[in-house]
């Protein structure tokens, strides 16, 4: 199972994403794919887009994730905002395998 998080507060939002999907063996676990592929797209065009200045942490680790930003910049609150929607996508279509906490 897969765990996310989405934490705002007035000064800073954090994503964290821990564990594996385990909807089918290593290397063919679309759910687990996608979660990576979300993550690690949201990790590259942030990084892509210089905004390091306003990111205070991008970890992309295996089986764990953590992006803290700061909540100054409206881009990077529309990247953050992506993330999550696409999260709650695949929570909706693989409840079994993946929950919001």
């Amino acid at each position: 199972m897969t765990f996310y998080s989405v934490k705002r507060s007035k000064k800073d939002t954090v994503v964290e994403v821990k564990g594996h999907a385990d909807y089918d063996d290593k290397g063919y676990d679309i759910v687990c794919a996608g979660i990576s592929t979300a993550t690690l797209m949201t990790a590259n065009l942030i990084s892509s887009l210089k905004y390091k200045y306003e990111v205070l942490e991008i970890i992309v680790e295996d089986g764990y994730f953590r992006l803290q930003v700061l909540n100054t910049d409206k881009v990077l609150n529309a990247i953050v905002d992506n993330l999550c929607e696409t999260l709650d996508s695949l929570w909706e279509e693989y409840p079994s395998y993946i929950k919001r906490k």
